[in-house]
Order: C-alpha cells, then structure tokens, then sequence
C-alpha cells in the first residue's frame, strides 16, 4: 500500500468519528436567524496547532451561510459554504470546499452529488432534490481548476489524496456536522449520486468508507488509471506527431463513413434495423476485413480508407490491454459530436490541442505524472503512473461492509462512452466483492449489469450514449 493510500486511510477513519464531536444540537427550528447563526458555530481555526486538530476530527469551518427565499420552484433554504481541513505534517494540509442547501422542509435525508473529469469544481445546485426536501451538498474534493485541468496535483500529496480518495468523505462528514447543528436532529439518510468521476467517487466511498451513505448511485465509473491508459494510446495513434496537430492520421471528415460500415455489419443483429447497436459486444465488425481501401492517389475521399488510417482503427478498437485493463473502445457512435468526434478526433488549428482527450492526456501528465513528460513515450499497457490506489480499483473492491449495513448500490453503464475504454465491458469484468461474478442484467442495450456483492437495482442507460 502507497505512502499516501495509507496516510489517507488513517487520517480517514479519523474522520469518520469526527461526526461524535459535535456542537449540541439548536433547540429552534429553521429559520433565517438559525442560518446566519452557523458562522458563528463553526468558526475557523487560526494557529496551525488547531487546524491539525480539525483535519484529525472533522470538524467544518462554515464561511457564509445565507437564508435563500423560495424562488423558481427553488423552496426557501440556508445556502451553506464552507470547508474542511484535512492532511498531516507528512503530506502536508489541505482544504476540501463545500457548499449545501438546508431547505426549511427537511425531509432528514441528503443528496450529494459528484463531480466530473478533474473536477475542482463545485457542482449545480441539486434543485429537484432541494425541491423535494432533500438537503443536499456538493464538494470541489480539496481544488480549484476547471474539468479538463490537472495541473494543481503538481508535487500537491494532500490535493490528491483528497481527489482520489478522502474529498468526498471528509465533505460528508463536515456537511452532516452542520445539519445536525441546524436542525437539531441527525440525517436518517444520506445518498451519493454521480456520474464518470462521481460514479467512481460513490463507488469509492461505498468501498472504503460504508458508513457515510446508505444508498449509491455510481454512474459510468471512471477509472481514472484505465481511462487515462487509453486516452495516451488513442492520442498517440490519432496525432503521432506533436508538431501536426491539426493532422490526425484519421480525419473527421471520414467518422461517417466508418460508422456507416460499423452499422452495415452489425445494425440488423438484434433483428431491427434502426442505426442503434443492441450490444456492442456482439458487433463482428473488422476494420482491415470490412472497410474499403482507397485507391492509389485518393487518400482524401472521405468514403474510403488508407491502410495506415485502418491500422488506428483497429488500435482504438482493441485498446492498450496490459496492467491497467484499459480494453479498447465498443463499436458504434463513431461520427456522433459527443463520441469520437471531438472526444478523440476534431478540427484544430495549429498550436491548439485536437481533441478532449488530447487536452485531459497532455494535463494529466504534467499534473500527476511529470511536467516535463511527452505522454506519447509512455507505454500505456504497462507503464506506471505513479498514482495511489484509488486511481483505479484494483486494490479493494470489498463492499461487504457496505453490505452488510444495508446500503444499495446502483452501477450503471452506457455503451458509448468515449471517456472511458470500453466501460461498459470493464465494470463488468470486476469481481465483486463478496467472491462472486457480477451477472448480466436483463436490460436492453443498457450495458448495464448488477453487481451479486449487493442488493442492487439495474438502471438502464440511453442505447447510444453515456449521459
């Protein structure tokens, strides 16, 4: 276990007693006073002595909290920001950000929601859920930088233990903290939902920490290792060249026609012909087999295919394979805008990056990796990143704790995703935790599946896309 993975760890299950030190709970109900009044309930340390205190405990620091009148269907609430400290000596410390909305008619449950790609961010305001008296919370997970960015884990221990791992959990355990004090009673259920980095933060908590929700929703879990695995083979393959940008070796202009071939080969599987690939998985379509080659001269007919442009076809299509079981991309979606397009290939001007995973690679690298490192000499099947644990979910994926207190887990995954190499088929090939094979669920081109480790439901994901 890594260095930080196991600082991470300690300092965690010191934060999930942090919930037992609270202020006594206010005696009036809700209102505009209460509100203001949590400024002054949990106010922030000052000397380094005591903010190594509140890291150990959990105990929030609460910045502004103001009463919001109902407005747009939007009932009236307390709009909480704040944070948690978190880190030691060794990693250093960090401040993980929240913010929550406390409706007046509590319902005693929280939502919270995850983030996406890097995240840093603070995520919308959960309004359906506000509205119907959830309390809810998000977290930035201990940074500030847009989705695409990475480059705050730059020599930063503590920012990345609290993105991989401890973010989400000590926001949990401060946000829980401040509805206690607020509402004078305990939250009787609390729920994670998220999608992409959120599927694998909720997937996360309900591995290392159980006891913080009692039901999960983890959408499309990324793995952070596999994803970013992928996202340099198919970007070394799509742009050899870090000079020709604005060159892939296979043009956009020619993702029509491929998708044209995918479907002829695979459409009428499932007995309808309706352009939409029932189950990926069973799509015999070979690219050096069923493409056409273009003639001698005619390397730029968008109907058609050179052999080197079939070459990185197939490479995409089967993926790096190795350590990080980064498996490829499933067939079908190629020309769509939120898929291939843009996602791995587009238009550019020089200078600029080409794609999506082209931007989040290249930041990747210089973030956790190494500033000075071209992602392209890196050997994506085999290669070490050098991250903790959690970047992927090879080291513990044991939810019989969660289990066993009754937590609901629902896994969903949608077929074309191209954030994630092959996800569908990659969440799946995970032994649960309980020593038994998830099973396939009886879900149309979902690519869904349920794990036997819990007492999960089945969720089914649009046929084409990952939400």
């Amino acid at each position: 276990m890594s260095t930080l993975l196991r600082s991470a760890l300690v300092l965690g299950c010191s934060l999930a007693l942090g919930w037992i030190a609270v202020p006594p709970p206010a005696s009036a109900a809700p209102s505009q006073t209460s509100c203001s009044a949590l400024t002054t309930d949990f106010k922030a340390a000052t000397k380094r002595k005591k903010i190594r205190k509140r890291a150990r405990t959990g105990k929030p620091t609460v910045l502004t909290s103001v009463w919001q009148p109902a407005a747009s269907g939007v009932p009236e609430h307390c709009l909480v920001s704040g944070y948690v400290d978190t880190g030691d000596k060794r990693v250093g410390l960090n401040r993980v950000n929240f913010r929550a909305e406390l409706p007046t008619g509590w319902n005693a449950k929280l939502h919270f929601s995850g983030n996406s790609g890097f995240s840093g961010a603070l995520p919308p305001v959960a309004s359906r859920e506000l509205s119907r008296g959830y309390a809810t919370a998000v977290t930035d997970t201990g940074h500030q930088s847009a989705g695409t960015d990475a480059s705050w884990a730059q020599g930063q221990a503590a920012k990345r233990i609290d993105f991989l791992d401890r973010g989400v959990h000590a926001a949990t355990v401060g946000v829980k903290q401040v509805l206690l004090r607020y509402y004078g009673s305990a939250v009787t259920r609390a729920y994670f939902e998220g999608c992409s980095t959120g599927g694998r933060q909720g997937l996360w908590e309900a591995m290392q920490y159980p006891g913080d929700f009692d039901g999960v929703i983890a959408g499309a879990p990324a793995d952070l290792a596999a994803a970013m695995a992928s996202f340099a083979w198919n970007q070394r393959h799509m742009y050899p060249d870090p000079t020709r940008l604005n060159a892939p070796a296979l043009p956009s202009a020619k993702l029509a026609a491929l998708e044209q071939h995918v479907l002829a080969s695979c459409d009428a599987l499932d007995g309808i012909v309706d352009r939409i690939l029932d189950d990926p998985r069973e799509c015999t379509f070979d690219p050096r087999r069923d493409l056409p080659v273009c003639a001698p001269g005619n390397a730029a007919d968008p109907s058609c295919f050179t052999t080197a442009q079939i070459d990185v076809i197939a490479a995409i299509y089967a993926g790096p394979g190795g350590r990080h079981r980064a498996l490829g991309y499933s067939k079908g979606g190629e020309s769509d805008s939120s898929n291939w397009r843009n996602w791995m290939v587009s238009s550019s001007a020089p200078g600029q990056f080409p794609s999506m995973q082209h931007v989040m690679i290249d930041s990747f690298f210089r973030g956790f990796v190494s500033p000075t490192m071209d992602f392209r000499s890196f050997d994506p099947a085999n290669g070490d990143f050098g991250l903790p644990e959690p970047a992927g979910f090879s080291a513990n994926q044991d939810l019989r704790a969660f289990q066993q207190r009754g937590g609901k887990l629902i896994l969903w995954h949608g077929c074309g995703t191209p954030r994630s190499p092959r996800a569908p088929r990659s969440t799946r090939s995970r032994r649960s935790a309980c020593g038994s094979a998830p099973r396939r669920a009886t879900t149309s081109c979902a690519c869904t599946w349920r794990r036997a480790a819990t007492t999960a439901a089945t969720a089914a994901a649009p046929r084409t896309s990952t939400p």
